[in-house]
């Protein structure tokens, strides 16, 4: 008896016509299946050929969710079962080093910040973040050797090379953040001055931003030269302070409108934390020029802005 599914039920069908219509209909299924196999197979590869990545990335997801939240004991339980899932990736450990910073817990960041270079690799970011950590721990020669490894790294890509402007903005705020470790070191100053001149020169006019300014500025305070520092800074902080009265403008908008303003409150936290540092860097100015009043005076304008008495720890 013939198979239902292969041998169609017609009278005026030959044997051999049946056989041919039996193979033309497994080749049909063949094909459908390939084509099926063509749709489904790939994404199912990846799934079984890095399974382990796709549950770390969740928990490591959940994590930075739950710290951000609060929920600090779950951030910790997620990010401890992602670093278990992929421990050759070391988003584990940047994601706790970046914690232990805000938390100011930072020979634990540096730590993890060390085991994160042990895993990935001297990176720019992770020297970056290496750096700011040893200036926090006041360790500088170890901070502007990071930077100094950075800066022998900022090479021009190729398409760099036909236009430099880029390469030109990345060379410019490297050369700015090594001469400022050196100036928090008091490391080698002229050398410090000739790299924030050239990061200066590089960009031109444009070049001439709040946080590069406040640079100079500070290393002619530390050099001697007090009235070229106070140039510097009375431009940066008029710069800083405009940008923290735009930042202000929108942020009172989008709460009109009931937008989310988390990442524009975070921006100005850092504005704030960075016109702390220049009436900082200017009072020392004014100290060192005799003008106690106006040294108060920015002084007290830090105590509003941060809740802290102005100190070393500004920087």
């Amino acid at each position: 008896m013939s198979h239902p599914s292969s041998v169609p039920a017609h009278p005026d069908v030959s044997p051999a016509d049946a056989a041919r219509w039996a193979r033309n209909r497994r080749r049909r299924r063949v094909i459908g299946y390939s084509i099926l196999a063509i749709l489904i197979l790939p994404p199912l590869a990846d799934l079984v050929s890095d399974p382990f990545g796709e549950v770390a990335d969740w928990h490591y997801a959940a994590a930075l969710e739950n710290y951000e939240t609060g929920n600090r004991k779950q951030a910790e339980a997620n990010l401890k079962a992602s670093e278990r899932w992929a421990p050759s990736d070391p988003q584990a450990h940047i994601a706790r080093a970046g914690w232990r910073v805000r938390e100011e817990r930072y020979d634990e960041a540096l730590e993890e910040l060390n085991r994160a270079i042990e895993i990935g690799g001297e990176t720019t970011q992770l020297l970056m973040e290496r750096s700011v950590v040893y200036q926090h721990l006041q360790r500088y020669d170890e901070a502007v050797a990071d930077w100094e490894k950075i800066l022998a790294q900022t090479k021009p890509s190729l398409l760099e090379r036909l236009d430099p402007t880029d390469f030109r903005h990345r060379r410019a705020n490297v050369l700015n953040a090594v001469a400022y470790a050196q100036s928090l070191g008091k490391l080698d100053l002229p050398l410090a001055l000739r790299r924030i001149n050239e990061s200066l020169e590089l960009l031109g006019e444009r070049g001439a931003t709040a946080e590069k300014l406040d640079t100079r500025g500070y290393i002619h305070y530390l050099m001697g030269d007090y009235q070229l520092a106070l140039a510097d800074l009375n431009e940066s902080i008029k710069q800083t302070d405009a940008f923290r009265r735009s930042l202000q403008d929108n942020l009172a908008l989008l709460r009109r409108r009931s937008a989310d303003v988390r990442n524009l409150e975070l921006t100005i936290e850092g504005a704030d934390r960075a016109l702390a540092v220049m009436l900082y860097h200017r009072a020392l100015v004014y100290d060192a020029l005799g003008n106690e009043d106006r040294a108060s005076a920015d002084r007290e304008r830090v105590r509003e802005i941060t809740g802290r008495e102005a100190g070393e720890w500004l920087f």
